[in-house]
């Protein structure tokens, strides 16, 4: 007797039932894709414009590119050369993009990765609202989360690692809420190795399931996570470093200490002093209205709140003061955790108006919580795509690409911030501040920031050093220039 009747035929009802699915969810895909499009291209036309930097998509793209050739995840950008990453920042979840890399080789790949793995965050957040309020609510909230200020900074300034966070973070909520332990595990460890701190993080997802009185998973991801920050802090890291480099992690918390122990210890006697510290200057507590006001306070109605208590424990107590305001990445791991806290926050203020009133308040405060995000949307870096100019070259643009071409792909390059993810797919790749390691050719270009430098005549100043040593200018146009070494390697033809 033959099986493969039954066995096609409930294979076929399985299908028809995820594309029936998929069907009645067109918009949610729909929402998807079209977040990824436009994250995915303005940050590509700003990287093509020369608008990326070397601190940190070059890096990235070094380290993904030595991976990509089974080596160590090196970077020579770095202020300091870095002879493997892990000892800098632990992120070995990078190297999935390795595969990539063997066919699509470049920074752009990863700038698309990054806006897909964004816009993949809107499901979870759809599905978590739709629970608690419906399909229409869940709209306005997973629209409010693509167009969160603190998601288009991200896309604006090149690619991170947190670009895995958000969507894991998302995604442990939505199954920690349907206490589907096995999919939020995953989801834990895999966000163990997105970054040296997201253990913490873990612990105090382990604090809300002690909230909801989830006494095992609750404990368990405490106990995880803790173990998996003191491992990745005093094992993991030192072994991937060389001896006495020392770990520039707790530099910023100088003020506490010199180490794990030091600071947590002198945090816990001075609990004023940290106090003191999270609240001074106002600007951090801006930057705390900026990241609930948008979702209408609402996510302060609910536990899952607890969760971007370690996110500004560590921007606030930081010495470095980019982590205090509202540029950058640093703001794009809260956005699902505040999305998400909002929606459980909006069904806990509908439940104390009672039915009559519920659904006017949840439908007028999604659509408000829409409405303040859509609002914000003009003073975002994305409204560029709304001008036709972004979309074309300028000359000086079309004159870099001209530069570029006139270096080989191996050999070493000194070059400016912005124009090093061009190049960091190579051995050498170095950042034109101070005195960089001679190098083949050195590549600069006076329309661009001379950042790290003071301004462009220290660069100039290296470049007349170099010219006094013998390289020749192979090019110059449009405020670019490219120098060459006398015996440069030029056997592989242009990078």
């Amino acid at each position: 007797m033959s099986y493969d009747g039954p066995i096609r035929s409930r294979c076929g009802e399985a299908i028809g039932a995820r594309l029936g699915a998929l069907q009645r969810h067109w918009p949610l895909l729909a929402l998807v894709a079209a977040a990824a499009v436009a994250y995915s291209l303005y940050s590509v036309l700003r990287h093509w414009h020369f608008g990326s930097g070397g601190h940190d998509l070059g890096i990235v793209d070094q380290v993904i590119w030595h991976y990509s050739r089974f080596e160590t995840p090196a970077t020579t950008i770095r202020f300091d050369p870095t002879p493997n990453i892990l000892g800098d920042h632990f992120s070995p979840i990078l190297a999935v993009l390795a595969p990539l890399y063997r066919v699509f080789p470049g920074a752009g790949t990863l700038l698309v990765a990054q806006g897909v793995l964004f816009a993949l965050s809107i499901v979870p957040v759809f599905l978590f609202a739709r629970r608690r309020l419906g399909p229409l609510p869940a709209y306005c909230f997973a629209a409010a989360h693509a167009l969160f200020w603190g998601i288009l900074r991200a896309v604006a300034f090149d690619f991170h690692e947190v670009a895995f966070a958000v969507p894991l973070v998302a995604f442990a909520i939505y199954f920690m809420d349907g206490r589907r332990w096995a999919w939020y595990g995953s989801c834990i460890a895999l966000l163990f190795l997105v970054k040296e701190d997201t253990g913490i993080l873990v612990a105090f997802f382990g604090l809300c399931l002690l909230v909801q009185k989830q006494l095992k998973p609750g404990l368990a991801s405490i106990l995880a996570g803790t173990i998996w920050f003191i491992l990745v802090m005093k094992v993991f890291i030192p072994a991937c470093q060389p001896p006495d480099s020392g770990f520039g992690y707790w530099a910023y918390y100088g003020q506490f200490g010199t180490g794990l122990t030091s600071v947590v210890g002198n945090m816990l006697r001075d609990p004023l002093g940290v106090l003191q510290a999270l609240v001074d200057p106002p600007q951090k507590l801006l930057t705390v209205f900026a990241t609930f006001g948008p979702f209408a306070l609402l996510a302060i109605l609910s536990p899952l709140v607890l969760l971007t208590v370690p996110i500004f424990l560590e921007r606030f107590l930081a010495s470095n003061s980019l982590m205090w305001g509202q540029q950058f990445h640093y703001t794009a791991t809260l956005s699902p955790i505040v999305a998400m806290a909002a929606a459980d926050g909006l069904r806990t203020l509908a439940g104390l108006v009672g039915k009559g009133r519920a659904r006017y308040v949840v439908g007028g405060a999604s659509i408000l919580v829409l409405a303040i995000n859509v609002g914000l949307l003009p003073a975002s870096p994305l409204s560029s795509l709304a001008r036709p100019g972004f979309y074309r070259q300028e000359d000086y643009q079309a004159s870099g690409y001209r530069a570029l071409a006139c270096i080989p792909a191996e050999a070493s390059v000194a070059a400016q911030d912005g124009i090093i993810p061009h190049l960091s797919r190579r051995e050498q790749v170095f950042l034109l501040r101070g005195d960089p390691p001679e190098t083949d050719y050195v590549i600069a270009c006076k329309g661009m920031s001379p950042w790290p430098n003071e301004s462009y005549e220290d660069i100039q100043r290296y470049l007349a050093q170099r010219a006094e040593q013998g390289y020749t200018t192979i090019f110059s146009e449009n405020g670019w220039v490219v120098l060459e070494r006398p015996g440069a390697n030029r056997s592989d033809g242009p990078g």
